[in-house]
């Protein structure tokens, strides 16, 4: 195992992740109400338990920046008669 791996593991652990039960590679953290966060270096993945949605608001900001964008290339380009 890598170095970097086995730094990412002990800096999870530092932040309270455990190990998950009867898996190789996942920790998880579990929190009061139920949530929970997986990250499994098998897969090089993070299970944030569906309940955040980062791609949509990436999506919502992206479509926002556009329209902005869009807007400024309209004034921008309005000639103004000062007769």
């Amino acid at each position: 195992m890598k170095n970097s791996a086995l730094n990412q593991k002990k800096l999870i652990q530092i932040l309270n992740f455990q190990p998950k039960e009867n898996t190789s590679g996942i920790f998880i953290k579990k929190y009061a109400d139920g949530y929970t966060i997986e990250v499994d270096f098998e897969k090089d993945t993070f299970y944030f338990g569906g309940k955040i949605k980062i791609a949509e608001k990436y999506q919502k900001i992206e479509q926002i920046k556009k329209s902005i964008s869009e807007e400024l290339d309209k004034i921008a380009n309005i000639e103004i008669d000062y007769e």
